[in-house]
């Protein structure tokens, strides 16, 4: 063996202590942060819809602004 009997004894017991330290990680810091990152998310959904929805109703205010020209040219020239 390369690494000796006493060693090989200790290594189910380190990987133990590893994996119970990624397992308090995860439940301690990685998962309420998952749940500020998916309330920022919807934020930002909510705030790109509103965005979304002013802009459409600027465009369509455009459109009949450009409509009504259009129809007054049309008036002048006939």
């Amino acid at each position: 063996m390369v690494l000796g009997p006493s060693v090989n004894k200790f290594i189910p017991y380190l990987s133990l202590g590893i994996a119970t330290a990624a397992f308090a990680f995860q439940t301690t810091v990685l998962y309420p942060w998952h749940h500020e990152l998916d309330d920022a998310f919807r934020k930002l959904k909510a705030e790109q819809a509103s965005a979304l929805q002013e802009f459409h109703e600027l465009k369509l205010k455009r459109l009949e602004a450009l409509e009504k020209k259009l129809v007054g040219v049309q008036l002048r020239q006939d």
